[in-house]
């Protein structure tokens, strides 16, 4: 089990830093020429389904490399190109070839999953193996030329039989010479080396389109044929973008755990509507856990001797003279210079109680998380605080700064505890965050699917994303946890903070 919106987000980063986002409405994977966008799928999921995201991901992340951010701004056909439906769809069949042999060649290890990808669409039939009966033309010509490049080009073998059948075809309706033309006109745009040039496929694709459209010399049944291709209608070729594909594998993937499918809210409130009285205990809790957690937080100044027979030869700007002898040196290192970035997360579910009762749990966990933010201001520490019950509510962006009266904070309890969602969504956003280091501190009144929330919490740890748990209440669920949890009460959660970085090393 995988917690895939974790691994393809770490993807993402690692192919040029690209954003993965959620489109609640999405119905499969695609890119507005800045991100990857996903529709809402499970965190935890099967092996199929880690396969076609992970391949989805690349893929899409390649369009935005080498056919926007390199190229067109809006990926659309370049002046003089007729984009009438044939050409779009013919410049797919070259472009989606084109984009992966460049994303194959800087990330080699990217094979595997694009390679997984095309495996299962074959077994799904996304891609059919051979034509069906009375095939229109177009769709024809264009499905015998995706296949022709993934296979002979991409190297994709799992096509190679589907690659042969089509073309079979291809030149028993069009003719040996127009096959041939379009693979030469074709081929050029694809292998084309200049990843600065996305315009390569459209030209190529207007050029098909204008050589089916005027057939020379060619038998009667066979032009007619080339003209229906070029004269064809989105809807009478299919769809050759594997992402266009995979919508109806997407809409059988939705989990229907409602866990899975938590939506992004405001958090209703400000830091100014907080009553008085958690303020006020934040400050305690503050001074309770200020000495414990600042010295594994942030390194103490250090002075180092140096003992050398004369003041020259050592590192003179780290140096600085400390006796008159000239021999005995002292370099001070003022602190731990690694950038640390925090994010807090805050069960606002309905078990937690009123902010305005002391015995309850949210009060503890406004006034526990009011002093975390206090500390991390204090030692110059980008963080965040966000909220979660059946929504994900987030805070403002990562900074170091105090908390201003007007910023967003959630001073009400309700609804459920959708935690797995809620670990992965503020993991996700802390691992786009640049930093040395990087920690995500929940605080909940307890209680968890084990599997889920352990499979998430190993899926960030594997991006370094350090976890720790802050349970107000009874332990339950957290056992894989152990070294990084606290837990107590709500009047001892100052202890609980200090005690969920029991192991933590500086």
């Amino acid at each position: 089990m995988k917690a895939l919106r974790i691994m393809v987000a770490a993807l993402g980063k690692r192919l040029g830093g690209i954003s993965v986002s959620v489109d609640p409405k999405a119905s499969t994977a695609y890119t507005d020429g800045k991100r990857v966008i996903l529709p809402l799928l499970p965190d935890v999921a099967g092996i199929d389904l880690e396969d076609v995201l992970m391949g989805l991901t690349a893929h899409e992340a390649f369009h935005i490399r080498y056919t926007y951010s390199r190229g067109k701004k809006d990926g659309s056909a370049p002046v003089g190109v007729k984009a009438t439906p044939f050409v779009c769809e013919m410049e797919i069949c070259m472009e989606d070839p084109r984009i992966e042999n460049l994303g194959m060649k800087a990330y080699p290890g990217i094979r595997k999953y694009l390679d997984k990808l095309v495996s299962y669409a074959i077994r799904e039939n996304w891609f059919p193996s051979k034509p069906e009966k009375n095939i229109h033309p177009g769709k024809l010509i264009n499905f015998s030329v995706l296949f022709h490049f993934r296979a002979n080009f991409l190297k994709q073998h799992d096509l190679d039989q589907a690659a042969k059948n089509w073309a079979k075809q291809a030149v028993a309706t069009f003719g040996q010479s127009i096959w041939d033309q379009v693979i030469v006109i074709a081929e050029k745009a694809v292998v084309a080396s200049d990843e600065d040039a996305p315009d390569g496929p459209w030209w190529a694709a207007q050029k098909i389109s204008d050589l089916l459209g005027m057939p020379n010399d060619l038998p009667e049944e066979q032009k007619k044929a080339a003209s229906e291709a070029a004269q064809a209608t989105a809807s009478e070729m299919g769809t050759v973008d594997i992402s266009g594909a995979a919508g109806g594998f997407m809409g059988r993937a939705k989990v229907s755990t409602p866990d899975m499918n938590q939506e992004t809210v405001d958090a209703g409130g400000v830091f100014a509507d907080l009553p008085d009285v958690v303020k006020l205990e934040s400050g305690r809790i503050y001074r309770q856990i200020c000495g414990p957690l600042e010295s594994k937080l942030w390194a103490r100044s250090q002075e180092e001797l140096f003992v050398a027979r004369i003041g020259t030869g050592v590192v003179g700007s780290a140096l600085h003279r400390i006796h008159t002898t000239g021999q005995v040196f002292s370099r001070r290192i003022e602190g731990d210079t690694r950038t640390i970035a925090v994010k807090v997360l805050v069960d606002v579910s309905g078990s937690m109680g009123d902010v305005r009762d002391s015995g309850d749990a949210m009060y503890a966990a406004s006034a526990g998380s009011v002093a975390l933010s206090k500390l991390f201001s204090s030692l110059d520490i980008a963080y965040s605080v966000s909220w979660f019950n059946r929504y994900y509510m987030k805070g403002r962006p990562f900074s170091s700064s105090p908390l201003k009266p007007n910023e967003p904070w959630k001073t009400h309890a309700g609804g459920s505890t959708w935690i797995v969602s809620a670990i992965s969504t503020a993991g996700i956003e802390l691992l786009n965050e640049v930093a040395d280091r990087k920690l995500l501190i929940v605080l909940t009144d307890g209680g968890c699917d084990q599997n889920q929330v352990m499979a998430i919490d190993n899926a960030l740890s594997n991006e370094d994303i350090e976890l720790r748990y802050v349970l107000i209440g009874d332990l339950k669920g957290f056992e894989f946890a152990k070294g990084r949890i606290g837990i107590g009460s709500p009047e001892n959660v100052g202890k609980v903070l200090v005690e969920a970085f029991s192991s933590f090393a500086v």
